[in-house]
């Protein structure tokens, strides 16, 4: 096609209105999962450091001559006229599987944003746009199947060279598994302390430092291989700062705001090492002449413009339907008024406080750590975590993922069976965990509204929030069947060092009697006998 040279380069900005609602809208979906927290600063710095990168490559997208290719632009963009407005039906009716329909409306803003700009300018003047429009999935949140894998070897890493740090500064400190124990209190190297998080966000500011000094492909592959390391030294510097500041001036002075305090204060020599290592990649070359040659004209398409019209109108009536389809939020009780005496002669209860940091990692909206003794001395370690119907998407918990971080590993495992008075059975979940202090026996289980689940569910748990509760929503709406009704989660975790048989059957006793109270305490959360 013959390049433009219409002579007007200003009536195209006004064609922008419905990508930018439809960004507006992204960001607003991404508020609805993520809210304002500390945990969430570095998902909005992406999405600013995306649209600042957007505004540098623009002159570079207008130095290209324009050579407008509406019918690939809406080739391009013709899978949003499915995608965005299913995702934001799904979003709106409940919140089941929010993770993921972020990366479907970011993959459907992409390409209806490439399919726009194709149309535009074509496809050789739109390579200049793709950093900006991809650099925005480091802002979405990242799959298990990747997040967990990575997190465990930042941990195992974290927690051994911390170890091995302290002791060179000649601190007195052992190691259980991510444990690090020193004379004043042990320090726990949890998930949220394993550096992932920074990664993602080091990574966000690697990829922005590259594309801002103009990095070669091969010299940005070098920048963001330092990332890495950058964050590990980051990771044990503050962990080691953690142990030295307890031992030597206060355990108070690393915990809570403290903690955040020193978290984020260090943060700063990552970002500075990135900077220096850009610095030293950048080029010493010019821009070349393509990309300082004066801006070409730019001719709107109509009928992508009118394309992106139908898009939006589309998702807001498909959101406007979904906000009419949802179901109230189930509301978790709180359990402070949670009895602290119980059936079957447990008579004695304390209160262990669960700190800021655990809340912070569970996303819970209610929970309670104790200890019940029963008439005998007895005792049973107990954690009671929920979380109501809209809090359930960001957080969920069992021993099999924080016993082994507080470096216990499986000897044994079992399902229980608990009758209760109405006649329902439980199935718990059993594990014998052994560590280098001893052993601990376990029962767990965990309950959507009135079901408990099944072991299968506790294994293959994302699938509840996942790609395959998705699936099944959309058959569901092609079937004309409502949404399916947000119910609340619950996690009983009971534990007992007398892992004798005797032990046990206290123990199977003890759940028991906390299940019937839990029921009483909740009418939604009452267990039923199965239909035979």
């Amino acid at each position: 096609m013959t390049p433009t040279t219409i002579p007007t380069a200003s009536n195209h900005r006004w064609t922008f209105v419905p990508l930018g609602l439809l960004a507006v809208g992204w960001v607003a979906s991404q508020y609805l999962y993520w809210g304002i927290s500390s945990d969430a600063w570095d998902h909005y710095l992406v999405n600013a450091a995306a649209f600042w990168a957007f505004t540098l490559a623009w002159p570079q997208f207008r130095a290209v001559k324009a050579v407008p290719q509406p019918i690939i632009g809406l080739l391009i963009a013709l899978p949003t006229l499915v995608i965005l407005p299913l995702a934001w039906y799904f979003t709106l009716s409940d919140t089941r599987g929010r993770s993921y329909l972020l990366w479907y409306q970011w993959f459907g803003l992409l390409l209806l944003s490439l399919g726009y700009f194709v149309s535009l300018a074509g496809l050789h003047a739109t390579r200049r746009l793709l950093f900006p429009l991809l650099v925005l999935v480091l802002s979405l949140p990242v799959p298990s199947l990747i997040m967990n894998p990575i997190q465990a070897q930042l941990q195992q890493i974290t927690a051994v060279s911390s170890e091995a740090t302290l002791k060179l500064i000649g601190e007195n400190v052992t190691r259980r598994g991510f444990v690090l124990t020193l004379p004043q209190g042990e320090l726990g190297v949890a998930e949220a302390c394993s550096g992932v998080k920074s990664l993602f966000s080091l990574a966000a500011l690697g990829a922005f430092l590259a594309y801002y000094r103009l990095l070669s492909l091969p010299r940005a592959a070098m920048q963001m291989t330092i990332v890495l390391p950058v964050v590990l030294m980051v990771n044990i510097l503050r962990v080691v700062l953690c142990g030295w500041i307890q031992e030597h001036i206060g355990r108070q002075y690393i915990i809570g705001a403290w903690h955040d305090a020193l978290s984020y204060g260090l943060l700063p020599i990552g970002v500075l090492m990135l900077w220096l290592v850009s610095g030293w990649l950048k080029p010493r070359v010019t821009l070349s002449e393509e990309a300082v040659s004066s801006s070409t004209a730019l001719r709107v398409s109509p009928m992508n413009f009118w394309y992106s019209v139908i898009i939006v109108v589309l998702s807001v009536a498909a959101g406007v339907y979904g906000q009419s389809q949802s179901i109230p939020h189930s509301l978790m009780p709180k359990l402070e008024s949670f009895p602290m005496q119980l059936p079957g002669g447990w008579i004695d209860c304390t209160d262990i406080g669960v700190e800021q940091e655990m809340h912070d990692q569970l996303h819970d909206s209610t929970s309670f750590h104790r200890i019940y003794r029963n008439d005998i001395g007895q005792r049973v370690i107990v954690w009671v975590v929920g979380w109501d119907s809209a809090s359930l998407i960001s957080g969920y918990h069992h021993p099999d993922i924080c016993l082994p971080n507080a470096g216990f590993r499986e000897e044994r495992r079992w399902i229980e069976s608990v009758r209760l008075n109405n006649g329902a059975t439980i199935n718990l979940t059993g594990r014998q965990m052994q560590s280098s202090s001893g052993e601990l026996g376990v029962l767990y289980w965990s309950q959507e509204g009135s079901r408990v689940w099944t072991n299968d569910d506790e294994t293959n748990a994302s699938r509840l929030l996942g790609h395959k509760a998705l699936i099944q929503r959309l058959n569901d709406l092609i079937e004309g069947k409502p949404p399916l009704k947000p119910e609340r989660r619950l996690m009983v975790s009971i534990a007992t060092s007398n892992t004798t048989k005797s032990g046990y059957i206290e123990l199977a006793g003890f759940a028991k009697s906390l299940a019937e109270a839990l029921q009483a305490h909740d009418e939604e959360l009452r267990i039923n006998p199965q239909l035979p």
